[in-house]
This record gives structure tokens, C-alpha cells and sequence, in this order.
């Protein structure tokens, strides 16, 4: 579409957003109604295309989904109530000293020592700890990782060679 310029110059070519054929998509916040619009357009069996075209013309199909991605997740932790958190904390403490073994024995520290510095972490801060490390390896130099737990090299041996059985009193695979 052309249309005059200013001033009888010329004429400017126009795209088709400036022209209101495709309206700008906008970044604005989600109402309450609007996240109850998508939960039950998605839940009636429709796509992000058509929830977006129909419901939410001025947002994206992509926005539509991660917007859903986060309501979904917002609702699942929403549903640990105090019972299945109980569980949770049951059978963690049962298996505990057997998931965090694995892990130390290959970081050369005690099993309780990298329980505690991971929780302390928290998992964000080791995903980017990993990610950190991944990029150093593909640069091909080695370094810390950044969370405070050292990793044992060629001449060092882990303080957990003296472990030979699982918490449940079964020895390690490996150990008589």
C-alpha cells in the first residue's frame, strides 16, 4: 500500500502491520479472565494457532503456549499439599545417602558435604554452573565451576573409599 508522504514529496511504501492489515503483536500482562480463557481454549482440544487467531488476536501463538507452559507449572506445585510433601520427605530420607554417594564418589567429597552444597545451590544455580562448564570445555580450558565443590584430578583419591554398603546395610555394586 502506498499512501502521499508529507509535504506532496513522494509516496512511502507502507507494510502490512503499519497498514492494520496484521495488527503489531503486543507484550502485555495476562488478566485473570485471559489465563481462564486459554486454560479452557487448550483444554477444548485447540492448538496455539487457533487459541491465538480466536481469543488472543494481538499476542502470538509461541505466547499462548508458554504462557500455558508457566500456568501448568504454577498448578502442579500448587498441588503438594502437606501429605504428598510428607511422602516426599519420607522417601527421600530413606534413599538419600544412596543418590548422594553416587554423585560424591565422583566429585571426591563427602556424600553429606555435596548434599548440602547442592541445596544450598539450589538447582538453578547448578544448571548454570553446568553450562558454564560445558562452554569451558568446548574453549578447551578447565576451570572451577563456580559452586564451591572441587573436582578430584588424575593424583587424587575420594574420602569415600571406605564406603561399602547402602544405607539398607546391601553391599556396593563392586564391594564384597
Amino acid at each position: 500500500m502506498t499512501v502521499p508522504e508529507p509535504h506532496g514529496i513522494g509516496t512511502v511504501q507502507l507494510s502490512k502491520i503499519d497498514s492494520g492489515v496484521f495488527p503489531p503483536k503486543s507484550s502485555t500482562t495476562w488478566a485473570t479472565r485471559d489465563d481462564e480463557t486459554l486454560m479452557s481454549a487448550r483444554a477444548s482440544g485447540l492448538n496455539w494457532q487457533p487459541i491465538a487467531a480466536k481469543h488472543f488476536p494481538s499476542r502470538t501463538a509461541n505466547a499462548c503456549r508458554k504462557r500455558h507452559e508457566r500456568l501448568m507449572e504454577r498448578k502442579n506445585a500448587e498441588d503438594w499439599d502437606g501429605v504428598k510433601l510428607e511422602t516426599l520427605a519420607m522417601e527421600y530420607m530413606n534413599v538419600r545417602r544412596e543418590m548422594w554417594i553416587v554423585l560424591s564418589n565422583r566429585v571426591g567429597e563427602k556424600w553429606t558435604i555435596v548434599e548440602a552444597k547442592c541445596m544450598e545451590k539450589g538447582l538453578k544455580s547448578l544448571q548454570q554452573a553446568h553450562r558454564s562448564a560445558q562452554r569451558k570445555e568446548r574453549g578447551n580450558s578447565v576451570g572451577d565451576s563456580g559452586i564451591g565443590i572441587g573436582f578430584p584430578d588424575a593424583g587424587y583419591e575420594s574420602d569415600n573409599s571406605h564406603i561399602s554398603e547402602r544405607s539398607d546395610g546391601h553391599a556396593l555394586p563392586g564391594q564384597h
